[in-house]
């Protein structure tokens, strides 16, 4: 399952490169200006597995590989919890 990613642009890239207060988020907008800069355009989605498995009416596991940010851990919460 495809997880699409948010769109950033080259502004918002720069921006994310004056943050003072942020040096991973400077890194990667770094990383990514540079990948522009040699013509590669940013990937839109990450393709991520996810299984899900549930053990009678108590139990439900969500499973995503990576590092799945915890937006999704509240989406789940809202549309698997009673």
């Amino acid at each position: 399952m495809p997880l699409a990613l948010q769109p950033l642009s080259r502004e918002d890239l720069q921006a994310m490169l004056g943050s003072a207060d942020d040096p991973p988020k400077r890194v990667k907008a770094k990383f990514l200006l540079d990948q522009l800069a040699r013509g590669e355009p940013l990937i839109t989605s990450y393709p991520a597995p996810i299984q899900a498995v549930r053990l009678g009416n108590e139990v439900l596991m969500i499973v995503l590989s990576g590092e799945p940010v915890v937006d999704w851990s509240h989406k789940f919460k809202r549309q698997f919890t009673d």
